[in-house]
């Protein structure tokens, strides 16, 4: 089990009390960041120090942050977890280095606490920072690394190419409709402890809301995805009562 690097990110503390944020553009909310969508954003209505903050009623563990449906590579922001130690803020997670505005998932030492912030640092005025997805929480481990047969994310595009032709056949350009990708979460032998205890929390999100799934995290981060589940397959017993955890997905990160 230890072996495995497959993670999952669904948990996330931002929902769990009010939030805050340094400010918001006409027609923006800070609850657009946490709502899962992917076509709601907060914007922040200036340039410079932005940031979401909130105040929990009891200190939770966390070691993973998330972002999806971003510019920040775009507006050149610089992205910290910051952590209230009583004091002062700490951090506790920098990203300094987006090079694009794709899919992000990180993980770090798992840290206990009350009060949380991510700041974005933009040094490009225009645009304004856009954030349609961010997520901090406690990633779920899975037990077992993806199975031989598994495909990637990046490796099973689900791109619709439309070829252009004349009326006399000839080829004159082509239509490209990016739908994302395809890929599964594969789990083929689990110990029913483990699925009743973890897994089924995880499937009961599943059904309902897209979340971070990274196969690979120690060879492959960059391959991390923001996915929703398009099937979730029943658990059934195996050899030595042994379960098993399918589930087809549509990602989008």
């Amino acid at each position: 089990m230890t072996s495995s690097t497959a993670y999952v990110l669904y948990q996330n503390v931002l929902i769990d009390a009010s939030l805050s944020v340094s400010s918001t553009s006409a027609g923006s909310h800070a609850q657009n960041a946490i709502d899962y969508r992917t076509t709601t954003f907060w914007q922040p209505d200036l340039s410079g120090s932005q940031w979401l903050e909130i105040d929990l009623a009891a200190p939770a563990l966390v070691d993973s942050f998330g972002l999806y449906r971003h510019n920040c590579a775009t507006a050149q922001a610089v992205v910290t977890v910051k952590r209230w130690d009583g004091v002062a803020w700490v951090d506790v997670l920098e990203l300094d280095d987006l090079a694009d505005d794709q899919c992000v998932f990180k993980m770090f030492a798992g840290v206990t606490a009350s009060r949380w912030r991510v700041l974005f640092e933009c040094a490009a005025v225009d645009p304004v920072l856009a954030v349609g997805v961010v997520m901090l929480g406690r990633a779920l481990h899975l037990p077992f690394g993806m199975p031989v047969g598994f495909v990637p994310p990046r490796h099973n595009r689900n791109t619709e190419i439309i070829n252009n032709r004349t009326e006399s056949g000839q080829f004159s350009g082509r239509s490209i409709i990016q739908r994302g990708s395809k890929s599964d979460l594969i789990q083929n032998q689990i110990k029913p402890e483990w699925l009743r205890t973890y897994g089924e929390p995880f499937i009961q999100h599943a059904e309902k809301k897209p979340f971070f799934f990274s196969w690979s995290y120690v060879r492959y981060p960059q391959d991390a995805v923001y996915c929703v589940a398009s099937d979730i397959a029943a658990q059934p017993y195996k050899d030595h009562g042994w379960q098993s955890l399918k589930m087809a997905l549509e990602c989008m990160g």
